[in-house]
């Protein structure tokens, strides 16, 4: 710092016009040199030189450099997490196994029988005829009652016996069959008098009731026509898809048998191979056995005989299936029906007339 002073001194005395102070203490010390030792006394001795008076400089502060500006503390902002939605598990791949086929139970052979049916009973089997073409029209019926309403299984039944239930219920089934990929079951529920295997000259051992006597399952009572009576060259029509049971042995317990459930077994497992399944019935005012069938099936069809049925009987009948779907009545046996297509048969009859000369005859007799 002694440097400092000195400039500052030199400045000082620039400033006011003195030696600098190097000569000024030169001086100094050749004065001192030449006066005399000691103090002069007396009138005119030389005055001691007095230094001038100078003003000690101001001290100048240090220079310092101006510290760097610190930036005030800011708390660091919590980190905000993003909400990112788990990604959905991936199963891993896994090979589908290999398809398995499912289990197909073998069909049992179904008997096959050479019938002989009582041709004059079976109206339906002849090429033409006023009484085929009447079991058509029910056909059709019964076709529009299906569409209504669900209906695969039917009874047939009557109120007394010989009013011709057992004709009807035959011919319908030959109606159904002739022409039709449908697959038919005609079952002989009637265990106290049956006669479906007469018309169709079927056996008649093993039936219905072995079945409901839990004596075999009822694919094992189940027959068919056997396909050289069955193809159409005998002249009578393909009924290769009518399958038939009949009642098989005869018991006296008829009405146990039926009351049996395995009769709703045989007609739940036989509506997933059949499309119509008919049942022909004892007479409802006779037995109980054909309102016990009832539960079981879809609808009822009653039967009537022209001129003979009375009005009480057919009424009577209606009652005893009142918690059934009844579709209706056919009339049977009628001496006189009415000729709604009396034109339509009379053109049919002339048409025929030109190959044999006879049937516009007959027509005219008529």
């Amino acid at each position: 710092m002694s440097y400092i002073y000195e400039a500052l001194q030199r400045a000082e005395r620039e400033r006011k016009g003195l030696p600098p102070l190097e000569q000024e203490q030169k001086n100094a010390g050749a004065a001192a040199e030449s006066a005399p030792s000691g103090p002069a006394e007396g009138p005119g001795a030389a005055p001691e030189l007095i230094a001038p008076f100078v003003a000690a400089p101001e001290p100048v502060a240090p220079y310092v450099a101006a510290p760097e500006p610190i930036a005030p503390h800011v708390a660091a902002p919590e980190p905000v997490v993003q909400y990112v939605a788990a990604p959905e598990p991936v199963a891993p791949y896994v090979a589908p196994p290999e398809p398995i086929a499912p289990y197909v139970a073998a069909p049992v052979p179904v008997a096959q029988y050479a019938w002989k049916p009582f041709v004059p009973s079976f109206p339906t089997m002849a090429k033409k005829g006023q009484a085929l073409e009447q079991f058509r029209s029910l056909r059709s019926h019964i076709y529009q009652a299906r569409n209504d309403n669900p209906l695969k299984t039917l009874l047939i039944s009557s109120g007394m016996p010989s009013e011709g239930k057992s004709f009807v219920v035959a011919n319908l089934a030959v109606s159904l069959a002739r022409n039709s990929p449908d697959k038919i079951l005609l079952i002989d529920g009637d265990l106290r008098h049956p006669s479906l295997h007469l018309l169709f000259g079927a056996p008649n051992e093993h039936g219905l009731s072995d079945y409901l006597a839990g004596n075999c399952e009822w694919q094992a009572v189940m027959q068919r026509c056997s396909a050289s009576k069955s193809n159409g060259s005998n002249g009578a029509p393909d009924l290769s898809n009518l399958t038939f049971i009949p009642t098989g042995t005869l018991h006296e317990n008829a009405s146990e048998l039926i009351a049996n459930p395995r009769i709703n077994d045989l007609l739940a497992e036989a509506a997933a191979s059949f499309d119509w399944i008919l049942i022909d019935s004892p007479p409802v005012l006779v037995f109980s056995d054909a309102v016990d069938l009832s539960r079981a099936v879809d609808a009822v069809l009653l039967v009537a005989r022209g001129a003979v049925t009375t009005y009480q009987v057919a009424q009577r009948a209606q009652t005893m299936f009142a918690n059934s779907r009844i579709l209706g009545v056919v009339l049977n046996d009628i001496k006189n029906p009415p000729r709604q297509d009396s034109y339509y048969y009379y053109y049919y009859g002339k048409r025929e007339a030109k190959k044999d000369g006879t049937a516009e005859d007959q027509r005219e007799k008529k």
